[in-house]
């Protein structure tokens, strides 16, 4: 039989208790802040800013990078590397000239949040060769997650409970990765989904139900974290639930800081009809502008082709003031036509765009 806990003594310690057991349920703890120069990436007057200075990056996707070595028994999604191996793609990310990577963060490669080991080794790795980190909380496809493609009814409550084989909601699980990281300044901005769009299971648009989602989850994230970046992660203003007033509407929510569009117009050396729209919204409502992804197909174009047409849309985003740009994809190891690695001429290619950006980044800032 149960013994009882009278008084206030008794009160007291059940108090505790609550207080212990609210400790334990809340998710890993913050990991000891890290110095990377210049602090924090930060959003102000309608651009990223590191310090006193503008700040703008250029870079690559990799979103197979947090999964787990060859021979554990850890989650994989495309090319799985050794400690060895993750460092060679940072180091290689690096001598391209980039300052910035954005992979998958979803709970896949968490463990549940039980596990977060792969992905404080890429934020070191990267931090100690000065290349920030997009972190991807979610996915809208099927790919490298759980659950299926997300329909409406999942934006307005089924990401609250867990689905598919997840242990945590997907609510819960970006509450505990940003309050792991939220002391890092190696994470450039956290991205709430990758290329958010709502439809219902009939194909019509529910952009309610994102917005609300949007609302929700920002409220969340700024509970927890109130310096870094916080992108929603769309594709652009053509999409499911994101069309005419409601993108803007989106990323004027309390708490969204940035605007992305994705770039795969092989047909366009200039930017695309959405990706030119979704730039005109970020103006509108002074918001960051950013391409998440420009990608091409190799073959049919030859390698050559590829790096020069992505060459000129870089070129083009450039002129147009966005704030950052990153090229789909770096040694995935998803055998599609869109990955490179460092022998393909798009290298090159973008190792010549960064030493011009960055040349005329040092002019901007010593003008400022």
């Amino acid at each position: 039989m149960a013994k009882t806990i009278s008084g206030s003594r008794g009160l007291l310690v059940l108090a505790i208790a609550a207080m212990a057991s609210m400790t334990c349920v809340s998710g890993p703890r913050p990991r000891p802040t890290r110095r990377l120069p210049g602090g924090f990436v930060v959003s102000s007057g309608g651009h990223l800013r590191l310090g006193a200075v503008r700040y703008r990056f250029v870079g690559v996707n990799v979103y197979s990078l947090a999964s787990a070595p060859p021979g554990s028994d850890g989650f994989v999604c495309g090319e799985s590397r050794d400690d060895d191996g993750l460092r060679q793609t940072l180091d290689e990310v690096a001598a391209m000239g980039g300052n910035a990577i954005r992979i998958d963060a979803y709970q896949s490669f968490t463990d549940g949040d039980g596990d977060f080991s792969r992905l404080d080794l890429i934020l070191d790795e990267a931090g100690a060769r000065g290349i920030r980190v997009i972190l991807a909380l979610e996915n809208q496809w099927p790919d490298c997650t759980e659950g299926g493609y997300k329909y409406a009814d999942w934006y307005r409550d089924g990401y609250r409970r867990p689905y598919g084989g997840y242990r945590l909601s997907y609510r819960d699980h970006v509450a505990a990765v940003v309050r792991r990281y939220r002391d890092d300044p190696g994470v450039l901005m956290f991205q709430l989904m990758n290329e958010a769009e709502s439809r219902d299971v009939h194909g019509l648009d529910d952009p309610e139900a994102l917005l609300a989602f949007t609302e929700d989850m920002a409220s969340l994230v700024r509970g927890i974290d109130r310096v870094h970046v916080l992108s929603l992660g769309t594709s652009g203003v053509a999409r499911p639930g994101s069309g005419g007033a409601f993108y803007a509407l989106l990323h004027q929510v309390n708490g969204i800081d940035v605007v992305e569009a994705h770039d795969y117009g092989a047909d366009a050396v200039a930017l695309p009809r959405d990706v030119w729209l979704s730039l005109l919204a970020a103006r509108a409502i002074r918001r960051p502008f950013f391409i998440g992804e420009v990608g091409m197909d190799a073959p049919p174009l030859s390698p050559e082709q590829r790096a020069t047409l992505v060459a000129e849309k870089l070129e083009a985003a450039w002129h147009e003031d966005a704030d950052g740009a990153l090229v789909w994809s770096y040694r995935a190891g998803d055998g599609g036509n869109k990955d490179f690695d460092f022998h393909d001429p798009l290298a090159a290619a973008l190792r010549r765009f960064s030493h011009e950006h960055r040349i005329r980044s040092a002019g901007a800032q010593s003008a400022e």
